[in-house]
């Protein structure tokens, strides 16, 4: 008897593990010059319209410079001293909403008689008996971008982007998922789309 309640104490586990198991599947492009290189001083610029006095920016600066210190480049406060300047946007959308229909397709069941030993008879399993459940769900398209410039002329070396859908309606919600999506295999497949689940254990809903 022993033995069983450990079983079930684990199987009961291993479902609740499954059940909070999340991903934000992310599509990444992205473009260089064959003459790109990983190395050199490199400042990272903001995309004109972000906020340059946002905490919420200067976050994700810090940890996007961490990622082009380990892919190689040395990160540097002073424009006027990089080989390479980093321009950095994101944005999120205000959502779509769509109506989902979940169709019930449980199995009918009939009492075969009514004595004591009654016992359930199945129908067809995949015979809808009850009207579709529908749900409300709105997604959001979520995208981060990274453009490398060379300081002197100014011509771009590289260009990425990463864009996600799913239901968390908070950047910084994702951000980080976004961030390892692009840097996954650095700088990536010239001209190529990369698709990826990245492992997800935050509080947003995703």
């Amino acid at each position: 008897m022993k033995k069983i309640k450990i079983t079930a104490l684990l199987t009961l586990i291993m479902l609740i593990s499954a059940c909070s198991s999340y991903s934000v599947d992310t599509t990444r492009t992205t473009f260089y010059q064959d003459q790109l290189t990983t190395t050199g001083s490199i400042y990272i610029a903001t995309a004109e319209g972000l906020p340059n006095n946002s905490l919420e920016l200067a976050s994700y600066k810090q940890k996007i410079a961490n990622k082009l210190n380990t892919v190689g480049y040395r990160v540097i406060s002073d424009m006027t001293q990089a080989d390479y300047i980093a321009t950095i946007d994101y944005g999120i959308n205000e959502g779509n909403t769509y109506i989902v229909t979940i169709p019930d397709t449980r199995p009918r069941s009939r009492l075969i008689h009514r004595g004591k030993f009654a016992r359930i008879q199945h129908r067809d399993r995949h015979k809808k008996i009850n009207s579709p459940t529908s749900n409300i769900v709105t997604t959001y398209n979520r995208v981060l971008a990274l453009d490398i410039s060379n300081a002197q002329d100014n011509s771009k070396v590289y260009e990425s982007q990463v864009t996600s859908i799913g239901e968390c309606e908070i950047m910084a919600g994702v951000f980080e998922q976004l961030l390892e999506a692009m840097f996954t295999d650095f700088p990536g497949e010239n001209g190529k789309i990369r698709k990826a689940s990245i492992p997800y254990q935050g509080e947003c809903n995703e």
